[in-house]
């Protein structure tokens, strides 16, 4: 088939849907279809996909609304080129006019929410989207060929607007970030030299953004070491970049809790700089407020390192449902801490559970449930 992918930011910087949509275009690869991007707000041309075709156009006012009027003169002119669009975008009026033409123009299209129809998602600019579902989403909704949640959980929580959608499905996202099944001994000096040889990293490795929680972390982390229930050796890496608004007030957190001797922020970090931060943390942290997936998450697994994530990562129980990969805890400081302590104990069999749980979602493994959606 030949695909044309919808998506309102073309940047690294925009987090999972940037990094969902480079996975799903080499999945559909693998299945011999061809890919063409189309986006507005495309910040990293230079990280281009091979073998795709990406178009960024400029946004209209207002550009928050992620709206194109040449983008939408090119899909009218170039939409019926297409065996099938997929939309990665709902909100933005780039993914609004994809659906819309491609439903004139009686073309398939698949929609990939990326947890932009959970409830807690739609908590945001709530009043807007309510009217926007009522008169416009829902029948976009209806009529596509499949919506793709990445979760089972996701799936039964999502929000269509009004009667029960019997096109919903749960499609996991595929990751090829580590193939090799082999793991490493972690040794955190080799992601900053400034760590002493006994360091035990942590690892946070996102967007800093208030819903991952990486606040609660730092208290619950403050208090274990005040506590003494952890040695003064662990340290946090810091891993990703927000707002700056966000970014000063995390600053501040770990200001007040004195924690700078134990905070190191690495920034954002890409290619293959990834693999040697992932490899040489102890354990990957997320205690996250929402996940509708949870690609760092795998990554980190992938990569050979155990993770303590908290139960609001949709894919927690696929991910522990045969093997102990890690920890999970609850959003609520008191528990954090309980489970900070156990994974101060990390072993060598919680580095291989979470390559085993890691490689549920390569692509080879998925590749037969892609290819009958996607035929």
């Amino acid at each position: 088939m030949k695909l044309l992918h919808v998506i309102g930011s073309y940047d690294i910087k925009a987090g999972g849907t940037y990094t969902a949509l480079t996975s799903l275009v080499n999945m559909f690869e693998k299945l011999g279809h061809t890919n063409t991007i189309i986006a507005t707000g495309c910040n990293h041309l230079n990280d281009t996909i091979p073998n795709v075709d990406l178009i960024c156009f400029d946004r209209s006012f207002p550009k928050k609304f992620r709206k194109s009027k040449k983008a939408k003169q090119w899909l009218q002119q170039n939409i019926l080129s297409y065996d099938a669009v997929v939309v990665h975008e709902i909100w933005g009026g780039i993914g609004l006019d994809a659906c819309l033409l491609a439903m004139k123009n009686k073309v398939k299209y698949y929609i990939w929410p990326h947890g932009s129809l959970d409830p807690f998602d739609l908590q945001k600019k709530k009043y807007l989207k309510k009217a926007l579902g009522k008169f416009f989403v829902n029948k976009i909704l209806k009529n596509a060929h499949y919506i793709c949640c990445t979760s089972e959980k996701e799936k039964q929580l999502i929000n269509c607007f009004g009667g029960s959608n019997k096109n919903i499905i749960s499609l996991p996202l595929p990751v090829d970030f580590c193939l090799e099944e082999k793991v490493v001994n972690p040794s955190p000096s080799l992601i900053t030299p400034g760590l002493p040889e006994n360091a035990f990293a942590f690892l946070f490795f996102s967007r800093i953004n208030y819903k991952k929680g990486l606040d609660l972390f730092l208290r619950g982390f403050a208090e274990c070491l005040s506590e003494k229930i952890i040695t003064n050796n662990c340290y946090l890496l810091i891993a990703g970049t927000g707002t700056p608004e966000y970014e000063s007030y995390i600053d501040g957190i770990i200001t007040e809790l004195q924690l700078q001797a134990h905070i190191v922020k690495l920034g954002l970090v890409s290619g293959n700089a990834k693999h040697t931060v992932y490899e040489n943390a102890h354990v990957f942290i997320l205690p996250s407020l929402n996940e509708n997936f949870g690609l760092s998450v795998v990554e980190s697994l992938q990569s050979g390192t155990p993770v303590l994530i908290s139960d609001n990562i949709y894919i927690h129980e696929e991910l522990f449902a045969d093997v102990s990969p890690g920890w999970i805890c609850q959003y609520e400081v008191n528990n954090l801490k309980t489970k900070i302590v156990e994974a101060t104990n990390v072993q060598l069999k919680h580095q291989l559970h979470a390559k085993k749980a890691g490689q549920k979602f390569t692509t080879s493994n998925l590749l037969s449930v892609y290819k009958e959606v996607f035929n």
